[in-house]
């Protein structure tokens, strides 16, 4: 939370340089630590809504462009034809004298002549509007004119507070002393999250539904995140999700087809004609989305490919 009151404070800063008269605030760290939830926290807090007049959240997902920008702010202001002039007028328009919030999510790369495009442009909103970036290379945030002030590091968790994390889920609704029999190795499973609260949060998830010590270490002994013969038996699911990672983050595709595609794969089992390979698919997916790798849109049943930080590894005589 000292993170976040720390951000909080830089975005409601106003200072009277005009060189800072549009601010960028960036926070930097590896992936799965907790960048886009941090960001969240900090853009839903009811004093950045009551702060700033506009609020806008952009997932970049790799290089700035202006056009995608534009047209993700504008959504349903987008001017007919989708012209890229006629896009950033109606966005300087929209942003005159207002004071606004914009929230890069993800930015991998920067190209330079698309940035100062988008920069001439926000610059026409009111003095105090603030970028709020996000992104794994401290290069990226020099480059979007980010301050070493402004620089927010966002460091890996130590292996005790991995543990409080995986503890308070995989211990939920267990008695002390199936507690006491499980600790020492679940202190053990929480040393290989790399400091990663994600990490910790799917290993959490994931224990939360084994009850005994001996399954238990079997995820202790076992890389769930390379998919050998034997780990398949154990999280025949994970085979579907490593398949996840020939899309594009960011992008959507439907449940329906992805379940579909495992099937033709083979990763659901042999087809008995009695659709237990789509129910297969159904359950393999729930258990993915409880374990938060995918989000789902309700309205139209497309699945949301996103962040998923160390993607499980096939066997090397997979082809995807």
């Amino acid at each position: 939370m000292d993170n976040m009151e720390t951000i909080i404070e830089k975005l409601m800063s106003v200072d009277g340089s005009e060189r800072l008269s549009l601010q960028v605030v960036s926070l930097i760290g590896v992936g799965g630590i907790g960048k886009t939830t941090l960001a969240q926290l900090t853009y839903n807090d009811v004093r950045v809504q009551e702060y700033f007049e506009l609020k806008f959240w952009i997932c970049v997902s790799h290089s700035i462009d202006t056009a995608e920008i534009a047209k993700g702010i504008l959504k349903g202001a987008c001017p007919r034809g989708g012209q890229l002039d006629s896009m950033l007028e109606s966005l300087k328009e929209m942003i005159s004298e207002r004071k606004f919030i914009l929230v890069l999510d993800n930015v991998w790369e920067v190209n330079l002549s698309q940035w100062d495009t988008l920069k001439n442009i926000l610059r026409f909103g009111c003095h105090g509007s603030k970028i709020l970036l996000t992104t794994r290379n401290k290069r990226v945030a020099r480059m979007l004119d980010c301050l070493q002030e402004d620089i927010q590091d966002i460091g890996v968790l130590p292996d005790e507070d991995c543990w409080q994390i995986l503890s308070s889920i995989a211990f939920f609704g267990r008695r002390e002393p199936e507690r006491a029999k499980l600790w020492d190795t679940g202190k053990c499973i929480a040393s290989t999250c790399d400091g990663l609260p994600l990490a910790a949060r799917v290993l959490g998830i994931l224990l939360r539904f084994k009850s005994s010590l001996e399954e238990w270490k079997n995820v202790m002994t076992n890389e769930i995140w390379e998919l050998h013969d034997a780990e398949v038996d154990l999280y025949p699911h994970l085979h579907c999700f490593s398949y996840c990672g020939i899309f594009p983050k960011d992008s959507y595709i439907m449940v329906d087809t992805l379940i579909q595609c495992c099937m033709a794969l083979g990763y659901l089992g042999s087809d008995k004609g009695d659709g237990s390979m789509e129910l297969r698919g159904r359950e393999y997916f729930n258990s993915l989305t409880m374990l938060s790798f995918f989000q789902v849109e309700e309205a139209d049943g497309k699945v949301h490919m996103v962040e998923r930080g160390k993607l499980p590894r096939g066997k090397k005589e997979d082809k995807y």
